[in-house]
């Protein structure tokens, strides 16, 4: 079993961070697209012994206002098309996006993808069915390479919504195994851990335990990113915690 445990985001050198973390949740693809050398020098930064996630580009997954509200200075959008952006739609539109986060995931030679969708994606029929449809595609092809999907919603989504979503798809469901009620037996999890403010607060030695807990009773594969104001110090905390499990 391995733990990978980092943030998603540093204030300081990317080098010194890999020293202390083993993984990093790489942010800069999801309102932007990044250029192959930038990517590269990145990888080459931290070397081979540690992973990254990408964060899905949001013009894939959002709703129309908020891809409107981004895609300013992305010149990759097409300001006269944005209703043919986002919500996992089967356009030509998102297939080309999608064609460039492959070739994100390559240059960074990331290990997963983390799609996060915000509370103004909904349960409906459609965005199940057009979900499902992405994720069976694109899940299959990171499959072959051995890398890992995930996806991650705020929204009002149940168990049973979230299942019928990923049926008969290789992508998991990410979640807070400290605040989120989610059914999920995947022979690898990737926990996301905001805080009990939901970014504006940090956790107690007891809630870091009951994580650690959590992780080991699993006994698979876990990705942990700590996120919100306190990220660092817990992902430290929880760092010195797990070396005596």
């Amino acid at each position: 079993m391995q733990i990978l445990i980092g943030t998603d985001k540093t204030n300081f050198s990317l080098k010194r961070y890999s020293e202390e973390f083993n993984f990093l949740e790489y942010q800069e693809t999801y309102k932007s697209f990044v250029k192959k050398k930038t990517l590269k020098t990145v990888r080459k930064k931290v070397g081979n012994n540690f992973s990254f996630s990408i964060k899905a580009p949001l013009f894939i997954s959002e709703e129309t206002e908020i891809i409107k509200k981004f895609s300013l200075n992305v010149p990759q959008i097409d300001k006269e098309r944005l209703e043919f952006y986002g919500r996992f739609k089967p356009t030509e539109e998102n297939k080309k996006l999608t064609d460039i986060l492959i070739k994100e995931v390559e240059n960074l030679d990331a290990d997963a993808v983390i799609f996060y969708t915000s509370n103004k994606f909904y349960p409906t029929p459609e965005n199940i069915k057009n979900i499902n449809n992405y994720f069976k595609e694109l899940g299959d092809y990171f499959k072959k390479d051995d890398r890992d999907v995930f996806w991650a919603t705020l929204g009002f989504w149940t168990n049973e919504s979230i299942s019928q979503a990923l049926e008969n798809t290789s992508v998991i469901s990410a979640y807070d195994p400290l605040m989120d009620e989610i059914e999920n037996n995947s022979l690898v999890n990737y926990f996301i851990m905001r805080g009990y403010g939901r970014y504006s607060s940090g956790y107690s030695d007891t809630a870091l335990e009951r994580l650690a807990e959590t992780i080991f009773n699993k006994g698979v594969d876990t990705y942990v990113v700590f996120q919100g104001n306190y990220q660092i110090s817990n992902a430290r905390r929880f760092n010195e915690i797990i070396k005596y499990w």
